[in-house]
Order: structure tokens, then sequence, then C-alpha cells
């Protein structure tokens, strides 16, 4: 029975008056204020420390709503040598269900980041970190990953060379046969009408599982040394080397195998060139043409 008293129902006004509207309200003030504190903030980077393998730091976290994460100032540190290995200024993160011709779902996450500078000399650890996530040791295996970024500069201080590229779409995905990880960048320079593209794979169907790649540059002009840092076997050409064309390669037991051309380098070290395949020694520079090789 309901009390009939007007003290009793004023009793039980408040209460419900309380209970679901001042509880909840005060509920959801709390919650809203916690994920604006730095120790959100620190969570969340501690979180994503423990999934890139990398030290992380973020000047703040924002849930637009639900499923959407937006990340500001996030830096990527070598837990090593506490060197920046990567800073956005801003990175959004959103999720979304695609479904194949074959009428398999699959989840996707969608990064959309601007204000990026990479320090050339940390390529590596990038590069590492791909691998690993080709290699199914990072994250989620059934998860695709797309990136679009608006800006992003790749900066090596120690020659002071600075390299900005401009409309950066990303993808990393995993199947049954392996892996692969796709970037496209174009250059700003205005004279550039063609993206880079760099791919980046893996094998499964053999066994032990093999690493293969393509490069190619448009009409661009890329540093070796910068590429290197991804794609070992550039390394060979020296640090001052560019490279202009298309190249891919697989990994076999008995070192690299794959194809060239057309591609021109120029700036090619002979003596780091040559050293493994000749008795003597060659210097200097050169410009070597390829129109294809294997």
């Amino acid at each position: 029975m309901f009390p009939r008293s007007d003290r009793a129902k004023r009793y039980v006004g408040i209460v419900a008056f309380v209970g679901l509207c001042v509880l909840p309200t005060l509920g959801i003030l709390a919650w809203s204020v916690g994920w604006r504190l730095p120790m959100h903030a620190r969570s969340e980077a501690r979180a994503l420390s423990r999934l890139l393998g990398l030290d992380v730091s973020l000047d703040g976290v924002e849930h637009p709503r639900p499923g959407v994460n937006r990340y500001h100032g996030l830096d990527l540190v070598d837990p090593e040598t506490d060197q920046v290995v990567l800073r956005c200024r801003k990175l959004q993160t959103s999720w979304r269900t695609a479904t194949s011709s074959e009428g398999l779902t699959k989840q996707i996450l969608f990064l959309s980041a601007s204000g990026v500078d990479v320090e050339a000399s940390r390529l590596k650890q990038l590069g590492q970190l791909v691998r690993r996530a080709l290699a199914v040791q990072l994250g989620n295996a059934d998860v695709d990953v797309h990136l679009v970024a608006e800006e992003l500069v790749v900066q090596d201080k120690g020659k002071n060379v600075s390299l900005p590229f401009a409309q950066v779409k990303g993808m990393l995905c995993a199947f049954d046969s392996g892996a692969r990880a796709s970037l496209s960048l174009r250059p700003a320079d205005p004279r550039a009408a063609e993206p880079v593209q760099i791919i980046l794979g893996r094998d499964r169907q053999i066994q032990p599982p093999s690493e293969w790649f393509e490069l190619r540059t448009g009409n661009t002009a890329l540093p070796c040394s910068l590429v290197a840092e991804v794609i070992e076997p550039l390394r060979c050409a020296g640090s001052q080397a560019t490279l202009r064309g298309r190249l891919g390669a697989k990994r076999a037991p008995g070192g690299w195998e794959g194809t060239v051309g057309p591609a021109e380098f120029n700036g090619v070290d002979l003596a780091s060139l040559t050293a493994d395949y000749l008795p003597g020694q060659l210097t200097g520079t050169a410009r070597i043409e390829i129109i294809r090789a294997a």
C-alpha cells in the first residue's frame, strides 16, 4: 500500500528524486570529471604502452561519444634511450564493423591523426612495431587498422633535414595466408605528382614464415638511409644515396631475392655497396640506373 499522508508522500517523493535524479546526475558528473583528470590520461598511456611496447605519454584524453577516443599530445618514447620516436598533436580512434563478400564480419580500427612528427633515426623502432603486428604479436589478429593523417613530417635533426608529407593513408590487414601493412604518402612538394608507397608483408604459407616488401617512390627521390630504417637491404647504398623508382624483395634462406626497376640511385657509396662482394675496395660515389634486374 502507498502511504496516504502528505508527510509520507513528500518523503517518498524526496527519496525518489534523490535516487532517480540527483545521484545519477552526480555520478555522471563524477565520471565526466574523472575522465578529464591527469590520472585517467596516465592510465590510458599505460594501457597503450603495454600494447605497443613503447613508452607513451599523453597530455589529455577525451571520449566524445561511445567507441570514440581522442588523444591529445601523444608521444611514443623508446624505453631504452628515452628518445621520442613519434609525436602526434591529436589522434582520434573509432571502431567500425565491416562485412566481406563471403559474409564474414571484421572489426576495423580507424585512426585519424594530425600534427605527426617522426624522428628519422627512430624509424627503426616504428618498423619493428609494424613487424610485430604482422607477426600477430601485437593486438588482435581479427582487427584491421586504417590510418589517415593530414600531415606527417620526418625530421633528421643530425642533418638538419625535414621531409614533409601530406595525404597520408595507411592500412594493416591480417588474413589466413599472412599479413600486410601499407603506407601511401604524398610529398608536400607540388611537383611530386605520385605518392610514395611502402608495403611490408609476411607470408605464412611457407615455413618458416617469410617477410617481403615493395617500395614505389613515384617521381620522388628518397634518401636510402631513411628508407633503410624500415627496409634493411637499402643500407648498403650508403648514407648519402637517394632512390627514385621501384623495387620489391622477399627474404629467402640465402638472403633477399626480388626485382628492381625501373629505378635510379644517386650518390651511391661504392665502398659500402661492394664491401661484401669484391676482394678489393672501390671508392667514390656512383649514379646507377636500372631498367629491370632480378
